[in-house]
């Protein structure tokens, strides 16, 4: 069981390729972790596998539930290999959430879903203007949006990300 599930994890989108042509921010990530990798004694055929995995893992990841005794912040992330094929909407007819204790992941429909329509969930806060949510599905996710919320500048009327001019 464990082995295909390595094998689906594996199978998973990594965008090492694209991570490693960011040469500035591919470094931080080697010279923090292959050091380490390095000290353990792994063979060059196994770090390779390893930065695999860690390009998955960046990719694929969602946070974990904010919890009050942690004053609110993130309790790191998990990996819920199938729940990440679920692909991005600004407009999203879905939503998730993860258990109390971390351990599974819930997907609720927001609005009908018609048959054979994609089920679609926010990769950010829906709260994000349009310029910090495409920065931020170009860095972590390397695409681009072209969704109607995008695609509008008012952002359905809500002016997110809109300057107030004085008078």
């Amino acid at each position: 069981k464990s082995q295909n599930l390595f094998k689906d994890i594996m199978s998973l989108t990594s965008h090492l390729g694209e991570e490693r042509h960011d040469k500035q921010r591919w470094d931080r990530i080697k010279n923090a972790s292959l050091p380490i990798l390095h000290n353990c004694n792994l063979v060059e055929g196994d770090i390779f596998v390893i930065e695999e995995i860690i390009a998955i893992l960046r990719t694929n990841c969602c946070g974990l539930t904010p919890r009050i005794k942690h004053f609110g912040a993130s309790r790191g992330i998990a990996l819920f290999p199938y729940f990440s094929m679920i692909n991005h909407s600004c407009i999203a007819n879905c939503r998730y959430t993860v258990s109390l204790d971390n351990s599974t992941i819930s997907i609720r429909a927001m609005k009908a879903i018609s048959k054979g329509e994609e089920i679609s969930i926010h990769y950010v806060g829906i709260s994000l203007g349009t310029l910090t949510r495409k920065k931020s599905f170009n860095n972590q996710w390397k695409f681009e949006c072209h969704c109607s919320r995008c695609q509008d500048p008012s952002e359905f009327g809500t002016y997110l990300q809109a300057i107030k001019c004085e008078d």
